[in-house]
């Protein structure tokens, strides 16, 4: 986790060179409580690292820490544990899986995307192929457009309107 640390009294020079700081970590709103590693190490301008481990990441949801010296403004900072692999399609190469079992309440626009999917060469698990998605607007009061999604067997037709 990375901390910045400034002086206490303007709130905002870097503090360089602070050792040993009182560190703690809450996760999913539990009780604050040592991290299990808390290695300090500082980069450049009052920007430092903390260590966390699997210990400390163990619980998926909200995560908070409290970073204090004498000297510096008390540091706090808010994020979230999230699983692997949701991580490694936000930050790394990994797409995210999903299972899509309705859409707009209905299950035959979810089975039309599924289909739309597969003949598009990506995996489905449904082949049916008909129904109808709405467009709705950002207020969620009138229909912009609607889909009409039919399978012929070999292509689905899409119908606007």
């Amino acid at each position: 986790m990375t901390v910045r640390l400034v002086d206490a009294t303007d709130g905002y020079t870097p503090e360089t060179g602070i050792t040993a700081p009182t560190i703690a970590i809450s996760l999913a709103d539990a009780a604050f409580g040592a991290p299990n590693d808390g290695t300090w190490a500082e980069l450049a301008y009052g920007v430092y690292t903390v260590q966390v481990d699997a210990t400390d990441t163990a619980t998926l949801g909200k995560i908070a820490v409290h970073v204090e010296k004498a000297g510096c403004r008390n540091f706090d900072d808010y994020g979230y544990v999230l699983p692997a692999n949701i991580y490694d399609s936000w930050f790394g190469a990994d797409k995210q899986q999903v299972d899509i079992a309705a859409v707009n309440g209905s299950a035959d626009g979810a089975k039309s995307l599924e289909r739309s999917a597969a003949i598009r060469g990506n995996k489905a698990s449904q082949v049916i192929a008909t129904g109808v998605i709405t467009v709705r607007n950002w207020d969620d009061d009138a229909d912009l457009y609607t889909v009409t999604l039919t399978d012929n067997g070999t292509t689905i037709a899409r119908t606007f309107s």
